[in-house]
């Protein structure tokens, strides 16, 4: 999946983030006033699915036990992600391994072709920016009180959703 997203954290607690849009030569772009400075950008898989249900734990988890400190919590936003993604590989890896084990060995050349993709792969895909990319299709809004707000923009024009779900990867 390629479809982009960006993880935001509030600043003040006092202060909402808000979500809106302006025009640029480019068409219409987000814009997000009361977050903190220093944005995620997740390159694929930006999906609720793919986000919420890593984020929106985390983000419960980090208030209930560090309080609201939006520089930890971009850290560890990224840090949260890696180790949920490293768990999904490792899981994958095994049933890849027990298939294998049914078929004949993978020959040489495939071998080396995911080799070069996870090479790429781990060099890509995250980024810290102090501005909304104008390629983004989702926005997660880490609120001071551990909530997460989903803001989709499909249409050039950014709207709050209520997507749900019941576990990692799963949707209800």
């Amino acid at each position: 999946m390629s479809t982009r997203s960006q993880i935001v954290v509030q600043n003040d607690p006092k202060t909402p983030v808000v979500v809106g849009t302006k025009e640029s030569k480019y068409g219409d772009i987000a814009t997000v006033e009361g977050a903190y400075p220093h944005f995620i950008y997740k390159h694929c898989d930006g999906y609720p699915v793919g986000v919420l249900p890593v984020l929106a734990p985390f983000a419960k988890h980090f208030v209930a036990n560090r309080g609201h400190d939006p520089s930890y919590c971009v850290a560890q936003i990224i840090r949260f992600f890696l180790l949920s993604e490293l768990e999904h590989s490792q899981k994958m890896d095994l049933e890849k391994k027990r298939d294998n084990a049914r078929k004949d060995a993978v020959p040489p050349y495939l071998s080396q072709v995911n080799w070069e993709k996870q090479e790429r792969e781990r060099v890509t895909g995250w980024g810290i920016d102090d501005a909304v990319h104008g390629d983004i299709e989702f926005l997660y809004v880490v609120n001071a009180d551990g909530t997460v707000e989903t803001w989709s923009g499909y249409d050039e024009s950014w709207e709050k959703i209520t997507p749900k779900y019941k576990g990692l990867y799963e949707t209800v």
